[in-house]
């Protein structure tokens, strides 16, 4: 929270700034005006949640600083000081909006149950504003259209993963307490997110991206995300755009192929960062690996020879560092190639060969069970069975289980099991995070499966093999 202590005489200031103080309130979060002037001028560059205004000041009354205050920060709550205790003063305070009307010497209680009441009040109003900031986002989306009862303003923020070992909706979570002057919408789907921050009043962009881009850049480095990449608007947008402003991101993300994964950027809608010619083959690969491991050979053709007629028509479109980055990307999450794609000609031999897996019979049975293999490596975090995947690649349960065993040497419940454990071991020894948290992370709903789970693959219960191998101190 933000105050203002109004008041002409220094020595009230600094007793009620020592009150707040005692509080845990920060100097730097306490504004202070002498003068009418002066109170009016901190509530027109800074936003105020509570202030003390004294009755009487120079230049124009307490009670009229205040009338001219509402207009510019109708948010913040208004308490009148004043050493006179005449009705006529309390009766003109309150119906102006006044919260209340305090007698001096203000007294250390009263400054408590004001700042209870304070706290609660906004508490509630944020959670009252997130949820109609949730609910209008999500329909902005689904629709392409929504309307606020407020002044609205929303800056859209796109997160892709590769890799589905990326995901990390916890630290999205996190963003709702770090940007405490916006609210925070998080809506998460496979190999993304999209993030709204939104604001009921207007907000300056750039020092909000700037403290996106370092929260992104830090969690990304030290939580060890390989594929992830972040997309920011860089301008706000009201509730109705955001359809579209997520549509130009989502199609602007593919750049993360040719400039490089772990990267933050910032789409302008008047200046795209690359143009559409520059573009379309990295739009296509990424089509080409969805459609190769949806099984899908009449669409995985149709984009090749787009992707093969795109890269004759510029063969120089890719420099040195884009074929560097493309290579990488391909190595990282989908077919590495036999050696670096350099030319059309390299690209078209690279994915016509997987192409030919697609189609041909013999080939398609080991195809999918690749596909199968290569999406329970993603997803193993998920609830994931023999069924549901037998459902998805068109294959009996039976003969899903049958080939899967003959082709890892293992039960798919064992496979699975080996992979959430293999992970939560890792966390184990390098984050601090809580047993109760790895294992949600790792795809345990409850905290006693899992712990079954360890116990009879590694004959010790995870805090044993944390106090055996750890490297990081656990939180609290």
């Amino acid at each position: 929270m933000k105050f203002l202590i109004a008041d002409d005489e220094q020595l009230v200031r600094l007793t009620i700034r020592t009150i707040l103080n005692n509080y845990g309130i920060e100097n730097q979060d306490i504004y202070q005006a002498g003068t009418g002037q002066e109170m009016l001028a901190v509530l027109s560059e800074h936003r105020v949640d509570l202030a003390f205004v004294d009755i009487r000041m120079p230049e124009m009354t307490g009670l009229e600083a205040i009338r001219q205050s509402i207009a510019l920060s109708g948010h913040t709550s208004f308490y009148i000081l004043t050493g006179y205790d005449r009705f006529e003063y309390a009766r003109e305070a309150i119906s102006i909006g006044v919260k209340d009307f305090l007698l001096k010497p203000l007294e250390t209680h009263t400054v408590e149950e004001i700042l209870k009441r304070e706290r609660a009040h906004q508490e509630s109003a944020r959670r009252q504003i997130r949820s109609e900031f949730a609910s209008l986002v999500s329909s902005a989306l689904l629709t392409g259209s929504g309307s606020a009862s407020r002044p609205l303003f929303c800056l859209p923020c796109l997160c892709t993963f590769d890799r589905q070992t990326d995901v990390d909706l916890e630290f999205f979570c996190r963003c709702e307490d770090v940007f405490t002057s916006v609210h925070t919408v998080i809506l998460p789907f496979p190999h993304m997110s999209y993030v709204v921050f939104c604001s009921a009043a207007p907000f300056s962009e750039k020092p909000l991206l700037a403290q996106i881009h370092t929260l992104f850049s830090s969690a990304a480095e030290s939580r060890g995300w390989e594929t992830a990449s972040a997309f920011c608007f860089s301008a706000a947008v009201c509730p109705a755009q955001l359809a579209g402003a997520f549509s130009t991101l989502k199609r602007y993300a593919a750049v993360r192929l040719t400039h490089g994964l772990r990267r933050f950027y910032t789409v302008s809608p008047s200046h795209p960062p690359v143009s559409d010619s520059r573009l379309l083959p990295a739009v296509l690969i990424l089509q080409l690996r969805d459609d190769y491991l949806g099984g899908s050979y009449v669409d995985y053709v149709n984009h090749l020879e787009q992707l093969t007629a795109a890269l004759k028509n510029a063969p120089d479109l890719f420099g040195r560092a884009s074929l560097h980055n493309i290579n990488a990307w391909l190595s990282l999450c989908f077919a590495r190639p036999e050696t670096p794609l350099d030319s059309p000609e390299g690209f078209y031999r690279h994915f016509q060969a997987l192409s030919r897996r697609l189609l041909s019979p013999g080939e398609q049975k080991m195809s999918s069970l690749e596909s199968i293999i290569r999406y329970t490596d993603d997803h193993y975090t998920e609830d994931i069975s023999v069924n549901g995947l037998a459902d998805q690649f068109g294959l009996t349960p039976n003969y899903l289980s049958a080939q899967f065993k003959r082709e890892t040497g293992m039960k798919f419940t064992d496979y699975v099991t080996g992979l959430r454990l293999a992970q939560a071991k890792k966390l184990l020894v390098e984050s601090p995070l809580q047993v109760k948290q790895i294992a949600s992370r790792v795809g345990y709903y409850t905290t006693s499966h899992f712990i079954k789970a360890f116990v009879r693959r590694e004959e010790m219960t995870p805090l044993e093999y944390r106090n055996r191998y750890k490297t990081v101190k656990p939180e609290e």
